[in-house]
């Protein structure tokens, strides 16, 4: 049997540890933070929309997904190298920022800011 409890007061603190305390031996318990919000999914897409064509990465451009993961694997976000189909070759999976925490969204959304500000890249009001 699997129950998952969002805990935002005492009283449901209260109830998820009774769950815990009812339950014979042998069981898991996963404590996280919460995933991060549609607002900051959100603002990440309007920043990583904006700043596409105005980043050159070895005189590239890349498009919103690609700079995403070249964000979350500059702060150190793990990766797959998996390989095609034919075996010929190998590409990158891996970047899920749904999986992300508020906290670590935040860490994501403020080092683009940073990063943008670094190299005089203006980002609109929008954003």
């Amino acid at each position: 049997m699997r129950q998952t409890y969002r805990v935002t007061t005492e009283g449901q603190r209260d109830t998820a540890l009774r769950a815990v305390n009812e339950r014979c031996l042998g069981f898991e318990v996963e404590v996280r933070d919460p995933k991060r919000t549609l607002d900051q999914n959100a603002l990440l897409w309007a920043l990583l929309t904006e700043l596409s064509p105005k980043v050159k990465i070895q005189g590239k451009t890349l498009t919103p997904d690609q700079l995403k993961a070249v964000f979350m694997h500059a702060l150190g976000r793990e990766q797959q190298t998996l390989p095609t189909l034919d075996g010929q070759s190998w590409f990158s999976a891996g970047f899920r920022s749904s999986r992300m925490t508020r906290g670590e969204f935040s860490e994501l959304i403020e080092f683009i800011h940073a990063y943008a500000a670094e190299r005089g890249i203006e980002i609109g009001e929008r954003v």
